[in-house]
């Protein structure tokens, strides 16, 4: 067999297994999004970000299994508000012990608008110790700010 058709075959097998491979497992995540949604609408949406720019910076911050002396993490996300608490989609436990906030824990948050993004900001995060400041690129920031502080959340400068 030639050498340069072995190469050919095994480079496009390996892209074909690799693109196989990632489109199963994108497709399970948005299954499991999708999934999570349909939960959370059965109590009561009252706003969805949908596919946000979110960034979270942490000082000082301990946690369960994590410890973070500085640091800053951003990435695609989703937050959703419903009548009983403040999801980060896709739920699951995150490293950082709040994928969901029921509303009696937004009290520890303070929001507001900064630079046209949504702000949420904790020196008490639940489950945690530290500061945790969450930087949201949603749509209508104000409209976000009033709902949360409706939830239970504080205006910033309360």
């Amino acid at each position: 067999m030639n050498v340069g058709l072995l190469v050919a075959i095994i480079v496009v097998g390996t892209l074909v297994f690799v693109g196989t491979l990632l489109l199963l497992i994108f497709s399970a995540v948005r299954r499991s999004i999708a999934r999570q949604l349909v939960a959370l609408a059965s109590e009561g949406i009252v706003l969805d970000s949908g596919s946000v720019h979110m960034k979270l910076r942490f000082r000082n911050f301990r946690g369960p299994r994590v410890a973070i002396g500085v640091g800053v993490r951003a990435g695609p996300g989703r937050m959703v508000l419903t009548q009983q608490r403040l999801t980060f989609v896709p739920m699951g436990q995150n490293r950082y012990g709040f994928a969901s906030l029921d509303r009696e824990m937004l009290g520890r948050f303070s929001v507001g608008v900064d630079e046209g993004r949504l702000h949420m900001h904790s020196d008490d995060p639940p489950n945690a110790s530290g500061t945790v400041d969450l930087f949201l690129s949603v749509a209508n920031p104000a409209r976000w700010v009033d709902a949360l502080t409706t939830a239970g959340a504080r205006p910033r400068g309360t």
